[in-house]
């Protein structure tokens, strides 16, 4: 009889905390979507220069045209040209960022499938906005081995 008593408990007590801590991990989640704030913005440290560089690991969906939101002269201006292609891809909800586009660009681009796994680098212009967030640049894109 005491072993069922402390089961009880026992499953009582687990069942408050899981609860608790999924309500939090929910609440986190929500403040996230509506301040906006997203893992691919946040802890952007700037060099003198204005640049930052973060590299990530995410899941491959697409390539496509560059849909561009900041001022074309003013891109032209700090990086010295306008991209053409975007990449699509997810870590915790989709992205579509401009990418430099070079040779290994290129034969990369025909051979990655659906969801594969990439290793990509970006970099982060601290004066120049696209919309409401930092000018981001897909610097390369690697296949992870």
């Amino acid at each position: 009889m005491k072993r069922i008593g402390q089961f009880i408990v026992f499953s009582i007590g687990f069942t408050l905390i899981s609860t608790f801590l999924f309500a939090q991990n929910e609440i986190k989640s929500k403040i996230n979507n509506e301040t906006g704030t997203d893992s691919l913005f946040v802890n952007l440290n700037f060099n003198k220069k204005g640049i930052c560089e973060k590299e990530f690991i995410v899941k491959y969906e697409s390539f496509g045209k560059a849909a561009l939101s900041t001022d074309r002269r003013a891109i032209k201006k700090v990086i010295g040209f306008i991209p053409t292609t975007s990449l699509a891809f997810s870590i915790d909800k989709s992205y579509y960022i401009p990418v430099v586009e070079d040779g290994n660009f290129f034969d990369l681009m025909h051979s990655l499938t659906d969801k594969e796994l990439i290793k990509i680098k970006i970099r982060y212009y601290k004066n120049l906005k696209d919309e409401d967030q930092n000018f981001a640049l897909i610097i390369s894109v690697k296949r992870i081995k």
